[in-house]
This record gives C-alpha cells, sequence and structure tokens, in this order.
C-alpha cells in the first residue's frame, strides 16, 4: 500500500494529531475554568518544557548559539508563537464551531503552499481527499456566521491559519536538514521567549493547575517528537489530509472522557472522513502499481 519508511510516518503523524487534540482538551478547560489569559498559559507550559529539555540538550553538548541553526529555527518559532497566541484570542471571541472548521483551512492552504514552493507532485486524487475531508467537518460543525460574530476575531484566525500554512513547509523543510531534538528544543525555547514578552497581566497560577499545564507539556513534548520525526519520512501533500483525524479524535475523547454523546451528524460527519482517507489510500495503491 505505502513503502514502509512513508507507513511508518504516517504512524507517528496520526499519533501526534491524537496527542495534539488531547492536549488541547485539558488546556481549553484550565484556561475557562480559571479564566486565565492564553500568553500566560502558553508561558507557564514552555516553561516546563525547557526545564525538561536542557539537562538533555547539555548532556548531548550542544552549541545553544549555533548561527546556522539559530536563524531558520528562530524564523520558523516566532511565526508559530504569533500562530498560537493570536488562535487562543480569537477563540475567545468567536463561535467555537466557526474557529474549528476554519482551522481545516490549513491542511489545503498547505498542500498548495508545498506544491509551489516545496514542488511537490500535484494530484487530482490529493486535492479531491481533501474536499471530501473538509465536506465531513461541515457536516459535524456546521459555521454559523449570526450576529455575534466578531469581524477582527475572524482576521486573526486567518492570519493565524496562513501563519500555520507556511509554517508546515517550514517544518518539512527544517525537519530534512537538522536533527528532532535541535528542532524541538529551538521551537519550545523561542516560544517561551516570545511568549513571556507579551504576559502582561503576571496570573498567580494555583498549584492544580501548573500541575495540569505539566502534564500537558510532557505531551505537547511527545506531540512534536512524533510531527518532526514523520515529516522526515512524509511529504506535506501526505500529512495534510491526516490533520483531519483531529474531528475524529475530538468527537471520540468527548464521549469517553467528557461523557458528551455522539449524535447520528457525526456518524456521518466521521464516516464522511473516514472515506476521504480510504479514498487516499487507494488512489496511491493505484498509483503505485
Amino acid at each position: 500500500m505505502f513503502k514502509n519508511k512513508i507507513s511508518f510516518g504516517i504512524i507517528l503523524y496520526l499519533i501526534g494529531c491524537f496527542i495534539s487534540i488531547f492536549s488541547s482538551v485539558f488546556v481549553k478547560k484550565v484556561m475557562v475554568d480559571y479564566k486565565l489569559p492564553a500568553w500566560e498559559v502558553i508561558a507557564i507550559r514552555q516553561s516546563i518544557i525547557v526545564a525538561i529539555l536542557i539537562p538533555f540538550m547539555i548532556k548531548m553538548k550542544f552549541n545553544f548559539f549555533d548561527k546556522k541553526t539559530l536563524k531558520p529555527n528562530l524564523i520558523r518559532n516566532i511565526l508559530y508563537a504569533f500562530s498560537i497566541g493570536l488562535l487562543h484570542i480569537s477563540l475567545f471571541k468567536i463561535p467555537v464551531n466557526n474557529g474549528v472548521v476554519l482551522q481545516f483551512l490549513t491542511p489545503i492552504i498547505a498542500s498548495l503552499l508545498a506544491i509551489f514552493i516545496l514542488k511537490e507532485e500535484n494530484s487530482l486524487f490529493l486535492w479531491i481527499s481533501l474536499i471530501i475531508c473538509l465536506c465531513g467537518v461541515f457536516v459535524i460543525q456546521q459555521p454559523s456566521f449570526g450576529d455575534n460574530n466578531i469581524l477582527f476575531a475572524y482576521i486573526l484566525l486567518f492570519v493565524s491559519i496562513l501563519l500555520k500554512s507556511f509554517i508546515t513547509i517550514l517544518n518539512r523543510k527544517l525537519a530534512l536538514n537538522f536533527p528532532t531534538h535541535i528542532l524541538i528544543f529551538y521551537m519550545h525555547t523561542i516560544i517561551l521567549l516570545v511568549s513571556l514578552c507579551f504576559c502582561f497581566e503576571f496570573v498567580k497560577f494555583p498549584k492544580e493547575v501548573v500541575f495540569i499545564l505539566g502534564i500537558v507539556g510532557v505531551f505537547y513534548l511527545l506531540e512534536y517528537v512524533f510531527v518532526y520525526i514523520s515529516y522526515k519520512y512524509c511529504k506535506v501533500t501526505i500529512t495534510q489530509p491526516l490533520e483531519f483525524s483531529k474531528i475524529i479524535y475530538s468527537i471520540i475523547l468527548s464521549n469517553l472522557v467528557l461523557g458528551e454523546n455522539v449524535n447520528y451528524i457525526q456518524i456521518l460527519g466521521i464516516s464522511i472522513i473516514i472515506f476521504g482517507f480510504l479514498f487516499m489510500i487507494f488512489s496511491k495503491r493505484i498509483k503505485n502499481k
């Protein structure tokens, strides 16, 4: 069906997607329950991650100020930090369904950029599978553009989506040129430094919040270990359709962890997304014959 390395990369990326949703559930709950500002939450989480990483980097005798690795990673991670911040801010102002649905434009934009920037092969099957998966998302979460919408929040969300799409291209290029542990260290350290620049309220975090964010930080760290390794084996146009698995994970976790019921509309949407995955796999199999 796929070559071994590509299959391995796909499995790792799917695991990374699952960890992403798993972690996001706890971060969202903490921010809402304790009414905490986005940048402070990011700063605490990143502080825990960097504290875990530094001893390993010292043991590996890593050169923290090597210009050849610092410059490209600095650009990538500053963009990523702003993307996260804009996303968090926008989701406080707009309906959640709209935010979730619109974020799934990222795989489509990223795939388009991969074709033009990375010169990855264009395929009609790719676009059909992406559109099928996107239709599944719209079935599950129909966006509602009513009186409660705030234009500025939507602008921030679209900027975040564009940044994330471009970052996806950078991830692929960096993953092919640098070891995974270096990419992960730079990413979390630079996001920490950027987030500290925007911490204006300096909220005193309860101990239980710090504990939860510490656990989330460990999972968040593992997520990017899997994702960066997968980029070494898979092109962007292969990994991006897998982003739609996140909506499946979110529904399953909400049912198992939060006790939320799964309705027929959600089952239909999941079925459409799975069909999109199967269409992509089948098209790859035909092409490889």
